[in-house]
């Protein structure tokens, strides 16, 4: 990861409260591997720079959806949707928790809650 700076294809977005957009990079399948990545705008100088980004070990390569959220505590979590894998990941790309689908099954768009049942 980072040799290739160019975010291509990307399918999900989310502008952070700094103003910084991370995005969920699909990449192209000559690339072979997609990623999390943060981009930290420059609005006035219109350029981006990376900040911060995140791959898959083994390098997985998504053609189909993506998303990618990240929460106050400053953890993200990456939605490898074609791949049926989610991965809440700390800023320093430890892995936290994991979630893995059988072969065949995919998740698109995750939406965390805290409890299935309703507060009494």
């Amino acid at each position: 990861f980072g040799d290739d700076p160019v975010v291509q294809l990307q399918h999900q977005f989310d502008r952070l409260p700094d103003g910084n957009l991370l995005i969920f990079d699909n990449g192209t399948q000559d690339r072979g591997y997609s990623r999390a990545v943060e981009l930290e705008l420059d609005e006035e100088a219109l350029t981006a720079n990376q900040v911060w980004e995140y791959g898959h070990v083994p390098p997985l390569y998504v053609f189909a959806k993506g998303d990618v959220q990240r929460f106050e505590n400053g953890n993200t979590l990456v939605t490898w949707s074609a791949m049926g894998e989610l991965q809440m990941v700390t800023p320093e790309g430890e892995i936290v928790w994991q979630l893995n689908a059988e072969l065949g099954q995919a998740f698109t768009f995750v939406q965390p809650f805290q409890s299935f049942y309703a507060d009494r």
